[in-house]
C-alpha cells in the first residue's frame, strides 16, 4: 500500500484547505517545526480511514478546528491492489459523508463505502465511542505517534490474527496435543478453584487463611493480655511506693510557712512603688507648666518679628499688582486685532467647504450610475445562467437512475453469479476425450465431437454408446432444489433492478449513471456561474440569488433617481468630468483651511501672551491678599494674648514655675533612695511557686489514689477469667486449623508446578512457531548490531538480544535510545512480512529515533532505506538538519483553495 495525496479542510489547527504534495514510493520525509501540525496529519490519516462519517464521539469532536465550530474534510488517496483508490469524508456535518472510489471508477457512498474500505484494508468498524486502537489492526503497530516510538508494537487481536495468518501461510496451523491441552485445562481449573488471577488464595483455601490468622491474632491477644496482668502487679507495688512518700505532712506544713513569707514581702514592694509613682507624677506635672510658661513667651517673641514681616511685603506686593494691570491692558488690544482677521479666514473657508460637499455628492452620484450599468450587465448573465440552470434541472429530474439504483443492480448480478457458482461447485464434472473420427456418442441426445472436451452435471443425464448400451448419471446434489429456486429468485431480483432504471443490462445501467454524473457535473457548473453571477454583497444588504439583484437594482435605480431630484439635477455628468470638479474644490477648500490654519496660528502668540499677564496679575493679588490676611491675624493674636495675660504677669508665672519644679526634684530623689531588696517580679514568681507546688502535691496523691484502685480492678477480672486455660485452647485450635492450611497450600504449590511445566512445554512447541518472526526481525537488528541473534514472547515482542553467544539481555534493561530502534525495526519487519503475504502495509514513524546518537542515527538511517525499497516510509520530524542525510523524498504542505 502507498499513499499518494492527502487533503484536509477545517481539521484542528488547519482552518484553510490544505494537502500534502510530493509523496512517493519509497522513503518520504516531512520536516518541519514544533507546531507546525505534522502530528495532526497522521491523526487525519486515522480518522478518514479508522472512523466512521457518521459518529459524533468525542474522538470525532475533537476533529474540529480549535477556534471555531467546523465540518472537517479529509481525502486520502491510496495505492493497492495494482490501482488506485480514494476516501473522503465529512464529519459533524447535517448532511455527513463517505465516499470510497474504487480504480475502475465505481464509487460506494456511506456505509456501503466504510465497509468497503474495512475489508479492503483489513480493519474492524469503530464502536459507539469511537475507533480505539483495537480496532486499526495491524495499522496501529505501523503507524508510530509521537511519544510511542519507544515501545514495541502492542499488538490487538485483530493485529495478532494477522501476524497468525502470514505464519501459517508458511508452516501451517500451529496444534497442540489435546491431551496435553486437556491436561493443561484441569490444571489451570483446579488451581482457580484455590487461587485467584493474583495468586492469591480463594474459596476454602482463602477461608482457612483468615479463620488461621484470626486465631493466631486470638491467641496472640490471649499472650498479651498475661503479659499485662503481670505489668499490672509490678505497676501496682511501684504506685503503693510513690503514693507513700507524696503523702509527708511535714513537707506540706514547710510550703504553706514559705507561701505566708512570701506574700509579706510582695505587700512592702507594693507600698514602695505607690510611694514612688506619686512622686514621679508630680515631678512630671511641675515641669510641664514650666515648659508651658517658656512656650508662651517665646511664641509672643516671634509672633511679634513675623508682623514686621508682613507689612513689610504687603507694601511690596501693592506695587507689583499695579504694574501687571497695565500690562493686561496691552496685551488684550493685540488680541482683539488677530481674533478679527481669524473671522475673516473663517468666513471664506466656510464657503470653499460647501462647494466641496457639492462636489462630493455629484462624484459619489456619478460612480453610483456607472456601477448601475456594470450590475445591468451581470444580472443579463445572470438570467442566462438561470435558463441554462432550468434546462439541466428538468432533465436531470427525467432520469431515474442514481448511485444506489446501480449498487442495487451489481448486488443482484453478484447475487446471481454466487448462487449460479455455489450450484456448479457440487455440480458432477464428466470430461471425454474422444478420438478423432469417433462418432455416434450421444449427451442427452446430442452428439459429442471429437477430442477433450467437459460437462458440468447437475440434472440426470444419458449417455448412448452405439453398439454397447446406456449410462444414466444422476449427481448425487443435496439442496438442488433451494440452489436453484436462489438463482431464479436472484435472475428476478437483477431484472426488477434493470426494470426499476430501464437498462436492460448492469453495462447499461452504469452508462446510465455516467450521464446522470454528467449532466449533474454540468448542472453544478451551471449553478457555479449563476452563483459567481450573484454573489451575497453583506455591506449593501445584498442576499445571494437572482431575484435579490434584480430588485437591488431596480431599487438602487429608483433611489439615483430620487437623489438627483433633490439636488436639483436631470442627470449626472460623466465619472471623470465629476472627478475634475471635485478636485478643483478640494484645492479650493485647502488653501482656504491654510488660511484659516496660518490665522489661528497668528492668534496663538496674542492669546498666550494675555493668559501669562492674566495669571501674573491673578497670582500677585492672591498673593496681595494672603499678606494683609496674615497681618490682621496676627494683629488680633497679639491683642488677644495681651488681653489674657500681660505680659508682666507672664514673667511672675514662668519664675514661679521654675522654683516649684527644683522642689519637687528633691522630694522624688529621696522616694526612689527607699527602694526595698525585693523585686515584685521576683515576689510573684516565688507566690506562684509555692502555690503550685502545694497544689501539684494535692493532686498527685488523688491521682495515685485513683490509679492504685483501677490496677487492683483489673487485675481482680484478669485472675478470674482463667487466661491461662484460654491460651491453651486457643493454641489447639491454631494447630488443627494449621495443619488444614498447609495441606491446601501443598495442593496449590503441586498444581502450580504442573500447570508451569505443561507451559514452558507449549512454549518450547511455540518457539518453532516464532521462528519466522524472529527471521524477519534478525537481518535489520545485525544491521544495527552485528552477530545478533533474538527471542521473542508469545506476543511477538522482542524480549532478549543474544550477542556473540553471551547470555540474552533483556530489552527492557537496554538504554531508551537502543529499546527504541528495537521497536523501529520490528516494525518494519511486521510491514516486510505482510507485504510478502499479499497484505497491505506501509509504515509512518512521528519524531521518532529521539534517543540516537550520531553513528546510530547513521546506520538506522541505512536500515531505513533498505526497507523503503520494498515499502513506503514516511518519516515526520522537527529535527530537519539531522534528518536531512536520510535523503528520500522530500514532503511538503501547501494551501489550496476551496475549489481544488
Amino acid at each position: 500500500m502507498r499513499i499518494r495525496s492527502l487533503e484536509l479542510t477545517g481539521f484542528r489547527k488547519f482552518d484553510r484547505p490544505v494537502r500534502i504534495e510530493g509523496l512517493a514510493d519509497g522513503m518520504n520525509v516531512l520536516s518541519a517545526p514544533n507546531e507546525f501540525g505534522k502530528s495532526t496529519l497522521l491523526d487525519a490519516i486515522r480518522g478518514v480511514l479508522f472512523e466512521r462519517h457518521s459518529s459524533n464521539a468525542a474522538a470525532v469532536r475533537s476533529m474540529q478546528h480549535w477556534r471555531g465550530k467546523t465540518s472537517p474534510v479529509v481525502a486520502l488517496g491510496f495505492e493497492w491492489a495494482g490501482g488506485l483508490h480514494r476516501i473522503e469524508k465529512r464529519f459533524l456535518h447535517r448532511e455527513p459523508y463517505a465516499r470510497l472510489t474504487l480504480p475502475d471508477g465505481i464509487r460506494h457512498e456511506g456505509d456501503a463505502a466504510e465497509e468497503a474500505l474495512q475489508a479492503l484494508l483489513g480493519f474492524r468498524p469503530p464502536g459507539k465511542q469511537g475507533a480505539k486502537a483495537e480496532d486499526a489492526g495491524m495499522w496501529g503497530a505501523l503507524w508510530v505517534a509521537q511519544r510511542e516510538s519507544v515501545r514495541q508494537p502492542e499488538l490487538n487481536d485483530l493485529a495478532r490474527a494477522t501476524i497468525h495468518a502470514c505464519l501459517e501461510t508458511e508452516l501451517g496451523t500451529l496444534t497442540g496435543g489435546a491431551r496435553g491441552q486437556a491436561l493443561l485445562a484441569d490444571a489451570r481449573a483446579e488451581l482457580g478453584r484455590l487461587l485467584d488471577g493474583n495468586g492469591r488464595p480463594r474459596g476454602r483455601y482463602k477461608e482457612i487463611s483468615g479463620l488461621l490468622t484470626q486465631a493466631e491474632d486470638t491467641q496472640q491477644a490471649l499472650i498479651e493480655r498475661r503479659r499485662q496482668l503481670d505489668d499490672d502487679l509490678d505497676a501496682l507495688q511501684r504506685q503503693r511506693r510513690t503514693l507513700a512518700a507524696a503523702s509527708d505532712a511535714d513537707e506540706a506544713a514547710r510550703l504553706e510557712a514559705d507561701l505566708s513569707e512570701a506574700r509579706r514581702r510582695r505587700d512592702a514592694v507594693l507600698r514602695y512603688e505607690d510611694l514612688r509613682r506619686q512622686a514621679l507624677t508630680d515631678l512630671n506635672l511641675a515641669e510641664g507648666r514650666q515648659q508651658a510658661a517658656m512656650a508662651e513667651t517665646l511664641r509672643r517673641q516671634q509672633r511679634g518679628e513675623t508682623l514686621a514681616q508682613a507689612i513689610a511685603e504687603a507694601a511690596r506686593l501693592q506695587a507689583v499688582v499695579a504694574e501687571a494691570q497695565a500690562e493686561l491692558a496691552s496685551a488684550d488690544e493685540a488680541l482683539a486685532q488677530a481674533s478679527a482677521s481669524l473671522e475673516l479666514a473663517v468666513q471664506a473657508g466656510t464657503a470653499a467647504m460647501l462647494r466641496l460637499r457639492q462636489a462630493r455628492t455629484v462624484s459619489e452620484l456619478a460612480l453610483r450610475a456607472a456601477a448601475m450599468t456594470a450590475l445591468g450587465d451581470r444580472l443579463q448573465r445572470a438570467e442566462a445562467a438561470q435558463a441554462v440552470v432550468n434546462e439541466l434541472a428538468g432533465e436531470l429530474a427525467a432520469m431515474r437512475v442514481d448511485a444506489a439504483a446501480v449498487q442495487a443492480v451489481h448486488a443482484a448480478a453478484r447475487e446471481e453469479q454466487r448462487s449460479r457458482a455455489v450450484l456448479d461447485a457440487q455440480a458432477t464434472l464428466i470430461e471425454f476425450e474422444l478420438e478423432p473420427g469417433a462418432t455416434g456418442l450421444l449427451v442427452d441426445g446430442e452428439a459429442a465431437t471429437p477430442g477433450r472436451s467437459a460437462r458440468r452435471l447437475v440434472e440426470p443425464a444419458e449417455i448412448i454408446i452405439p453398439g454397447y448400451g446406456r449410462l444414466r448419471i444422476s449427481p448425487a446434489i443435496r439442496d438442488r432444489d433451494r440452489m436453484q429456486d436462489a438463482i431464479a429468485q436472484s435472475v428476478e431480483h437483477l431484472r426488477a433492478a434493470l426494470a426499476a432504471i430501464g437498462a436492460s443490462d448492469a453495462d447499461d445501467a452504469e452508462r446510465r449513471l455516467q450521464r446522470r454524473h454528467s449532466c449533474e457535473q454540468r448542472l453544478a457548473h451551471a449553478r457555479g456561474e449563476l452563483a459567481l453571477q450573484t454573489p451575497a454583497d453583506p455591506g449593501h444588504g445584498l442576499a445571494a440569488g437572482l431575484d435579490p439583484l434584480r430588485n437591488h437594482l431596480q431599487a438602487s435605480r429608483s433611489r439615483l433617481a430620487a437623489e438627483l431630484s433633490e439636488v436639483e439635477m436631470a442627470s449626472v455628468p460623466a465619472p471623470e468630468i465629476a472627478e475634475a470638479e471635485l478636485r478643483t474644490a478640494q484645492a479650493s477648500e485647502t488653501a482656504a483651511t491654510e488660511m484659516t490654519q496660518g490665522a489661528r496660528a497668528a492668534l496663538s502668540a496674542p492669546q498666550a501672551r494675555r493668559l501669562r499677564c492674566f495669571e501674573t496679575l491673578a497670582g500677585q493679588s492672591a498673593s496681595l491678599e494672603a499678606v494683609r490676611e496674615s497681618v490682621a491675624r496676627l494683629q488680633r493674636e497679639i491683642a488677644e494674648a495681651a488681653g489674657e495675660e500681660p505680659d508682666a504677669a507672664l514673667a511672675d508665672r514662668l519664675a514661679q514655675s521654675a522654683q516649684a519644679l527644683e522642689r519637687q526634684r528633691e522630694l522624688a530623689a529621696r522616694a526612689v533612695g527607699e527602694q526595698p531588696a525585693d523585686t515584685l517580679d521576683a515576689v510573684n514568681a516565688r507566690i506562684q511557686r509555692y502555690e503550685q507546688a502545694i497544689v501539684q502535691q494535692r493532686d498527685a496523691v488523688r491521682r495515685l489514689q485513683q490509679d492504685i484502685a483501677v490496677l487492683q480492678s483489673r487485675i481482680q477480672q484478669q485472675e478470674g477469667a482463667g487466661i491461662d486455660e484460654q491460651i491453651a485452647t486457643a493454641a489447639t485450635a491454631c494447630d488443627d486449623l494449621r495443619r488444614e492450611y498447609e495441606g491446601l497450600q501443598a495442593e496449590a504449590e503441586v498444581l502450580t508446578l504442573l500447570r508451569d511445566t505443561l507451559i514452558a512445554s507449549e512454549r518450547e512447541a511455540k518457539e518453532r512457531y516464532m521462528a519466522p518472526v524472529a527471521a524477519r526481525i534478525t537481518p535489520y537488528l545485525r544491521g544495527l548490531f552485528p552477530g545478533t541473534s533474538v527471542t521473542c514472547d508469545e506476543e511477538f515482542r522482542i524480549t532478549g538480544l543474544g550477542r556473540g553467544g553471551s547470555t540474552d539481555d533483556a530489552v527492557d534493561r537496554l538504554s531508551d535510545g537502543t529499546q527504541e530502534q528495537i521497536a523501529v525495526l520490528s516494525r518494519l519487519a511486521f510491514a516486510d512480512m505482510l507485504l510478502d503475504r499479499g497484505k497491505p502495509a506501509m509504515v509512518i514513524l512521528d519524531d521518532a529515533l529521539a534517543y540516537s546518537d550520531r553513528d546510530r542515527l547513521e546506520r538506522m538511517f541505512d536500515l531505513l532505506t533498505q526497507a523503503a525499497s520494498r515499502m513506503q516510509i514516511l518519516v515526520l520530524t522537527c529535527r530537519g538538519e539531522l534528518f536531512t542525510r536520510l535523503g528520500g523524498h522530500r514532503v511538503e504542505l501547501v494551501e489550496t483553495t476551496p475549489a481544488s
